[in-house]
């Protein structure tokens, strides 16, 4: 798998269904043994969008960076030797590169530190030939390497520019009344918007504690009236049906503090994933067996084996919550479908109720935010059951989109595209 991983050319590493692929190796061999040996050759290449803090260490994010840079220097320095005979131009910090016409018409190119040119300046300065500040400078390239300023080969001779000769006076003081005005503005508009943020947080906790402590409340009361009931020989005739009912809302209950719980890990970055080979036939099937019981017959459909390399109980925990979702939210029935889209796998959820305004089919996603029809409603709901998934989804290298149904009619599809088979991707 390593060689073939190293094989890949930029323009396949390109590819979102590759990139995805190996971005999940990098999580496996990252976990176990370090970053691998093929890492630094084709991490530079991969989408920013898989380059997620669990996909490479920091260090490897930090060298991606560095090299990008170097290249961007590259190019701007190679540009400026291109358009002038001398100058003198940044470099990598803390460097400038000062070149000059040599006597074949080819370019000499120097190296100066940022002390070296300061030490040119000064001398300059020391010698007459600048004004006070505030000036610019050109560089008056010389025609011998010795004797330049302060030991710079090449350099005749610092001279105030013709652009800051003619309009320093007139500039300079608006210039720097603007400046700070605009500095002032922006460090006041940052506290604007802390304070703001800071509010926005402290509601949407006090919010959340409420709404979370208002959740745990309602399976618990169902789980001890069935308990009663059962104990007291109420519901005799009916065992079976309440031990279903007791089982779901015990379920419901789990799902509830694991997704609290799995928040917090997401936020931390302590969240971990364990990718094999999976059929999402059969996790479709177990996780509708889970939910039947609350909310009624849900409809399968996909014919054939969808084998995807993912974490199993990551997906389990996904596909419950947007079913979950479609039964509160929604309306019967509810229809799962899975189907194959050349490398991607794609499992919907569709139900038959109002559906989903166009302008909030991206809104719903984000923290703590429901549908503005039920944002003050009585439907329970926390309000991180539909960011889990997609950040679920994300991670496992695929997509979570809410879309209207594909035959025009009511309801609203929620649709997970995820990556096939790593073998058959890189096949």
């Amino acid at each position: 798998l390593a060689q073939r991983i190293a094989a890949l050319k930029p323009a396949d590493l390109g590819r979102e269904a590759i990139a995805g692929a190996v971005a999940a190796t990098l999580r496996l061999t990252g976990r176990d043994g370090g970053e691998p040996e093929w890492a630094a050759a084709v991490v530079p290449y991969l989408p920013a969008s898989t380059l997620l803090p669990d996909v490479v260490d920091r260090s490897a994010l930090e060298r991606v960076a560095a090299r990008r840079d170097a290249i961007r220097a590259a190019r701007e320095v190679a540009r400026g030797i291109a358009e002038s005979p001398s100058g003198l131009q940044p470099g990598p910090p803390p460097q400038l590169l000062w070149w000059q016409p040599g006597t074949d018409g080819a370019r000499l190119l120097r190296w100066l530190s940022i002390d070296e040119w300061l030490a040119a300046v000064r001398a300059a300065g020391d010698r007459g030939e600048l004004p006070e500040w505030p000036w610019l400078v050109d560089a008056v390239p010389g025609t011998e390497p010795a004797g330049g300023i302060a030991n710079v080969p090449y350099l005749a001779r610092l001279q105030p520019s013709s652009a800051s000769a003619a309009a320093t006076g007139r500039w300079l003081l608006p210039a720097l009344t603007i400046a700070l005005v605009c500095a002032f503005g922006l460090v006041l508009a940052q506290q604007l918007r802390a304070q703001r943020r800071e509010g926005e947080a402290v509601r949407a906790q006090a919010l959340f504690l409420t709404t979370v402590t208002h959740e745990l409340r309602t399976p618990l009361a169902s789980i001890r009236l069935l308990g009663e009931m059962l104990a007291e020989g109420r519901a005799r005739g009916r065992e079976q049906e309440y031990y279903r009912m007791l089982a779901s809302e015990s379920g419901r209950l789990s799902m509830l503090i694991e997704n609290v719980l799995d928040l917090g890990r997401l936020e931390r970055g302590e969240r971990a994933y364990d990718l094999r080979p999976t059929d999402l036939g059969d996790v479709v099937r177990e996780t509708v067996a889970l939910v039947e019981p609350l909310a009624g017959t849900i409809g399968v459909s996909g014919e054939g084996e969808f084998i995807a390399r993912v974490d199993r109980s990551a997906v389990v925990q996904a596909l419950i919550s947007v079913l979950d979702n479609a039964r509160k939210y929604g309306a019967a029935p509810i229809e799962v479908s899975l189907q194959r889209d050349g490398e991607t796998i794609a499992l919907a959820v569709r139900d038959h109720g109002a559906g989903v305004p166009a302008g909030e089919r991206e809104a719903i996603f984000a923290r703590f935010r429901r549908g503005e029809a039920h944002a003050h409603g009585g439907t329970p709901g926390v309000g991180i059951g539909l960011y889990l998934a997609r950040t679920i989804a994300r991670r496992l290298g695929g997509e979570l989109v809410c879309s209207a149904p594909g035959d025009g009619g009511a309801g609203a599809q929620f649709t997970f595209s995820l990556p096939g088979e790593l073998e058959e991707v890189m096949a």
